[in-house]
């Protein structure tokens, strides 16, 4: 038995789920929501046992919210958020670690139930109902089918077992040209550089030719500046 994870975000218009890959990409910095831009919005996030790929029950669903900037990112909301539960927490630890005195200091204690209520939400039986439809697909859902929430960044096309293979050995073409470009002298590379854009000229693998003269003009640069000092 295996766990999944799964997160879903109650719109105004409606419920929509959020794939892992958009998810991480927000969470990065690397996707945007510009339809939400501006806008602080739930989020559930859902935790499923699961066998042979087929959900078997809810383990866990936590609501947390989303803060959308101008630009439709996550990322300074969540990292400004985990700070604030991180220093919210550990002044909860140490002030319940202190001797009990007659005066009490409920500031600590206040301030993390104030990070609790901007932070996260409590789903309804309704809103864990929605997910469940959806997960096992079944009642409302066929009526209305939850759409995902699209990011701007479009998938990565799929990367089969042959261009794996494929990439593999361009990896050890590279890292052998690199490994020869990196013993040469300056005149020896000016040398390689120029040649590889003549032979770019008229050759039918003109581009690989110009990523080796570039590659030798960085090295050559790089002996550069150690040589004059300048880097």
């Amino acid at each position: 038995m295996a766990l999944s994870v799964r997160f879903y975000l109650f719109a105004e218009d409606g419920l929509k789920r959020i794939s892992q890959r958009v998810m991480m990409a927000l969470v990065h910095a690397q996707d945007a929501m510009p339809q939400y831009a501006g806008t602080k919005q739930k989020v559930a996030d859902v935790i499923l046992e699961v066998e042979d790929g087929k959900p078997l029950r809810i383990q866990q669903a936590e609501g947390t919210f989303l803060r959308f900037d101008e630009r439709g990112q996550v990322r300074e909301g969540l990292v400004a958020s985990g700070f604030a539960a991180l220093n919210t927490g550990l002044a909860l630890q140490e002030a319940l670690r202190k001797p009990p005195s007659k005066v009490v200091n409920l500031a600590p204690k206040l301030n993390r139930e104030k990070w609790e209520r901007e932070n996260r939400w409590t789903l309804s039986k309704e809103d864990l109902d929605l997910i469940a439809d959806d997960i096992w697909g079944r009642k409302r859902v066929a009526a209305s089918k939850v759409e995902r929430a699209k990011g701007t960044v479009p998938k990565s096309p799929q990367i089969t077992f042959d261009a794996r293979e494929a990439l593999r050995e361009i990896q050890t073409g590279i890292s052998s040209i690199d490994n020869k470009l990196t013993w040469l002298s300056e005149p020896s590379l000016k040398g390689v550089a120029h040649e590889s854009r003549q032979n770019a000229k008229s050759d039918v693998d003109g581009p690989f030719w110009l990523a080796v003269a570039q590659a030798a003009d960085r090295y050559h640069e790089l002996l550069v500046r150690r040589r004059t000092g300048r880097g």
